[in-house]
C-alpha cells in the first residue's frame, strides 16, 4: 500500500503530460534526429518536418518511410514494412520517451 501512492501519482502525471499536448505540438517537438538510448548497434532516427523518416544503424541507412502524430501516437510506415505505432509518454527539447502499442517496451531517445 505504501508504494501504491507514488505509483498512482506518477501515472496521473504521465497521463497529464500526454493529454495536454496537442498532436501539432508533439509533431513540432519530435522533428529532428534522435539517438535510441542503449541501442546496439547505435540506432538513430531522423524525423523530418515533411513527414519523412530515416533510420540508421551505426550511421548506415537501414530504412526510409513516413511518420505522423495522431491522438498522441507516433505512427511510422517504413517502405515495404508494416505500420508501427508508439505512444508518446513525454517529449521535451532533448528527450523523447515512447511506449510500444502493447505497453511492453519503453524507449528513451535523446536529441542529437
Amino acid at each position: 500500500m505504501k508504494n501504491l501512492l507514488p505509483l498512482i501519482a506518477a501515472s496521473l502525471w504521465l497521463t497529464a503530460c500526454t493529454t495536454t499536448m496537442s498532436d501539432a505540438s508533439i509533431h513540432r517537438r519530435v522533428v529532428g534526429t534522435w539517438l535510441v538510448e542503449g541501442s546496439q548497434p547505435v540506432k538513430t532516427i531522423e524525423n523530418r518536418s515533411d513527414g519523412t523518416t530515416v533510420a540508421r544503424d551505426d550511421g548506415v541507412e537501414k530504412a526510409r518511410g513516413t511518420w505522423q502524430i495522431k491522438d498522441g501516437y507516433i505512427i511510422v510506415q517504413i517502405a515495404g514494412s508494416n505500420t508501427e505505432s508508439y505512444k508518446v509518454v513525454s517529449v521535451s527539447s532533448d528527450e523523447l520517451v515512447i511506449l510500444t502499442i502493447d505497453g511492453d517496451t519503453q524507449f528513451t531517445c535523446l536529441r542529437q
